[in-house]
């Protein structure tokens, strides 16, 4: 395992070294993606298949996934997109809930495991805290949402605003720390934060949020929350992943989460995956 996580660590070092995450004639089936394809199946123990990419203002992001040459095991899952996003915030877009791009994971990923697609939203101005929060402004910083949805867009895109009375999220349902998620966002759902990030005075840095379905009836999305102030520092870092006692269906769920720094891009990675049920 602690061959293939550092292999892991090295191919996506090489995947922005190479220059996918750079130049935007760059394809995953030609040029610099064969050479690096190549490369980590046959020198690093590990294979990328490629999920679907975008040109957001000029920044190319790509979606990912490292797995096992000979058994097809899901080492780790992410998103790759260049400095420059968190350099110039792009301003909100025309995805679900203004989401900047919307990019499915590979088939393979969304056949196995909690994740089916990601968005980016940019809030170059911030936006609120949740009630009761310590520091009402803690939100305000310019900073990303990641939504990370075990679910199809075309689902996200019918989500609706709903305020309270909702009901509650079952105990077993939510993760350990969470607090129950209050009302429905628009195209995303009820967002349930760690307890500890309601009594943190600091402005924010980087939290992970858990997304549930108006009805509570399911997670269905897992957020990274990162500041542009954290990205542009070039740090990597880490942030624990929610993990519920049921989930309501058999499927791979990661248990760590890291933010990657290249040297002008970023990686987000879930690995560890786990059976769950």
């Amino acid at each position: 395992m602690k061959r293939h996580c550092f292999a892991a660590s090295l191919a996506l070092a090489v995947l922005v070294v190479l220059g996918l995450a750079f130049a935007p004639e760059a394809r995953p089936n030609d040029g610099d993606g064969n050479i690096f394809s190549a490369y980590a199946r046959d020198d690093e123990g590990v294979r990328v298949i490629w999920g679907e990419r975008a040109i957001v203002d000029g920044v190319p992001v790509v979606t990912w996934a490292l797995v096992h040459p000979q058994d097809g095991t899901i080492l780790a899952v992410g998103a790759t997109f260049s400095q420059n996003l968190a350099e110039e915030m792009p301003e909100p877009g025309d995805g679900p809930a203004e989401a900047i791009v919307s990019l499915e994971f590979p088939a393979v990923v969304q056949e196995s495991t909690f994740l089916y697609h990601m968005e980016i939203q940019s809030n170059p101005h911030g936006h609120e805290a949740p009630p009761g929060s310590v520091n009402p402004d803690r939100n305000r910083v310019p900073h990303f949402d990641f939504h990370f949805y075990s679910v199809p867009e075309e689902l996200v895109w019918g989500i609706p605003a709903t305020n309270p009375p909702l009901p509650a999220v079952p105990a077993d349902l939510l993760p350990a720390g969470y607090l129950q998620p209050g009302r429905s966002v628009l195209q995303m759902g009820r967002h349930s934060n760690p307890a500890w990030a309601l009594t943190d005075p600091d402005p924010l840095t980087a939290v992970m949020l858990a997304g549930f379905l108006p009805d509570g009836s399911a997670m269905h999305f897992l957020e990274p929350m990162i500041s542009q102030d954290v990205l542009l520092s070039g740090q990597n870092f880490a942030l624990d992943v929610p993990m519920p006692q049921t989930f309501g269906r058999e499927m791979l769920y990661p248990t760590q989460f890291r933010a990657v720094f290249h040297g002008n891009a970023w990686s987000l990675v879930f690995s560890d995956f786990v059976n769950v049920q």
